[in-house]
């Protein structure tokens, strides 16, 4: 195949693809929101927002949505899980009820970046939830 004819059917197959996957989902119910600063995960879970959970997907943001970073009065900054125990059941919780959760972030996209969340995560207790 000659390259322009080459070029020409990637470029058909991948509208092809982008058609089916916006028929697939335009369907869906979609929406953004911003959790307040004083709420949780688990206030979220407790809401209507991702219910029924079958066919739901949480993009959350990493850095002060699922994490929390506050200075222990002695001037150390601790990363904590953003609403504690309760965040942690609710997300097993939206995890068992078939929730499917995704992690986003500003940060710089490299490898160090990933293993950096992957190792906080563990910390955190919820590497499992985002296959870490």
């Amino acid at each position: 195949m000659a390259p322009a004819a080459a070029a020409e059917a990637a470029r058909q197959s991948a509208e092809e693809q982008k058609r089916v996957f916006v028929s697939e989902h335009a369907a869906l119910r979609t929406s953004v929101r911003m959790l307040p600063a004083e709420r949780s995960l688990a206030d979220l879970w407790a809401t209507s927002l991702l219910h029924p959970p079958a066919g739901a997907v949480l993009a959350l943001d990493f850095d002060q949505t699922i994490t929390l970073v506050r200075g222990d009065g002695g001037g150390v900054r601790r990363k904590t899980l953003r609403g504690g125990e309760a965040a942690r059941e609710a997300l097993f919780a939206m995890a068992a009820a078939g929730v499917r959760m995704v992690v986003v972030t500003a940060q710089t996209p490299s490898i160090a970046t990933v293993e950096n969340m992957a190792k906080e995560m563990v910390e955190l207790g919820i590497a499992e939830l985002f296959d870490v």
